[in-house]
């Protein structure tokens, strides 16, 4: 399984602290922490971008990243979340 994840508006690091660290922990809790791969997303997270609706140049690296999934490990499950 491949986890993709998005971390809150204001958060440290490319998971966040609040809800990214846990969850990836949930997962691998179910599944077996040697059958999950995890990348957070690198992007700001700043209030401009929530303001907006979101930010583009994030959004446009996570669908790279799906695509990047997609292309190298087509018969992994993939999880794309995030938390706001």
């Amino acid at each position: 399984m491949t986890v993709l994840f998005a971390r809150g508006t204001t958060e440290t690091g490319n998971m966040g602290t609040v809800a990214g660290p846990p969850f990836v922990s949930a997962i691998g809790a179910m599944m077996g922490a040697d059958n999950v791969a995890v990348q957070g997303i690198e992007y700001p997270a700043d209030i401009p971008g929530f303001l907006a609706g979101g930010d583009k140049a994030g959004s446009a690296l996570m669908a790279q990243m799906v695509g990047m999934v997609r292309a190298q490990c087509p018969d992994t499950s993939l999880v794309m979340a995030g938390y706001s």
